[in-house]
């Protein structure tokens, strides 16, 4: 089986080479089944602090290494875009696009459906707890196709969440609080890191960053926060997703709730980190 990772960059920044129970945890999903990696699929590039580096690594992995490591293979011209893209071949050529990735401005599957006259139409977004959000509404244009802009400030709160955090999450009763770091890319990818051995960053998968590592809001309110989805990954072919609710941000802090809602919704873990 193959991987196929559609990433979709701009250009204009060059490249310089160099429901569960509450009364105990519920088990961990695991990982998907080892599928093997593609023949090009052994090497990974990641960006940090505008560096590009190279590892060789499974695009599979659940776990990634961490901050600091690998060759060292350029420079972005500006700020890294995104955290990590498989390397389409073994000079990973294709790790500048790190460096020009969209910022993420919410999605809507009404994008570009064929439409006639005025026609409006609202689409709201759904969590993964099952609950209903104000999202995006699409009107007809000139061309006979609905053009969908997002009916709350979230594109703009997804960017203001740019940047390094770090500080505790308390889990539920069955674990103790623990420190860690995240890490938010303009593309909404994330890389996440536990100082605590053996207990990820939010709990489930693994830390590290990885192309389908994602943290996408969804909608936002001026008084209930924003809510989110986040692709946690096991390694495999894709991702668990939760939810985020109650995500506050402001220069300095960020708040937010997670739940691993393939288990339910019913154990929380609360993350409250400062700004690095």
């Amino acid at each position: 089986m193959r991987i196929l990772l559609v990433l979709v960059c701009l250009t204009g920044c060059s490249l310089y080479f160099d429901s569960p129970s509450d009364d105990g945890p519920p088990p961990d999903a695991g990982p998907a089944p080892d599928i093997g990696d593609p023949p090009w699929g052994d090497r990974m590039a990641r960006c940090e602090d505008g560096a590009l580096r190279a590892v060789s690594t499974g695009a599979s992995e659940s776990e990634q290494p961490g901050h600091g490591s690998g060759e060292r293979i350029g420079r972005c011209e500006g700020a890294c875009r995104s955290a990590a893209i498989v390397c389409s071949d073994r000079s990973c050529s294709n790790a500048s696009d790190l460096c020009t990735a969209r910022a993420y401005a919410g999605s809507c599957p009404l994008e570009g459906s064929t439409c006639s006259g005025t026609e409006t139409v609202d689409y709201p977004s759904a969590t993964t707890c099952g609950y209903a959000v104000a999202g995006q509404t699409c009107t007809c244009g000139s061309d006979g196709r609905l053009y969908c802009v997002s009916r709350t400030p979230a594109p703009s709160t997804q960017q203001k969440l740019v940047g390094k955090w770090r500080g505790i999450v308390t889990p539920p009763d069955f674990a103790a609080p623990y420190p860690v770091s995240l890490w938010i890319y303009p593309d909404g990818t994330y890389w996440a890191e536990s100082e605590t051995a053996y207990t990820p960053a939010f709990y489930y998968g693994g830390d590290g960053p990885h192309p389908m590592r994602r943290l996408e809001l969804l909608s936002t309110s001026a008084t209930e926060g924003s809510w989110a989805d986040i692709a946690i990954y096991f390694g495999g072919p894709g991702t668990n997703t939760g939810a985020i609710s109650a995500l506050t941000v402001t220069q300095s802090r960020l708040y937010f709730t997670f739940y691993a809602s393939w288990f339910g919704c019913g154990q929380p873990f609360a993350f409250d980190l400062t700004r690095e």
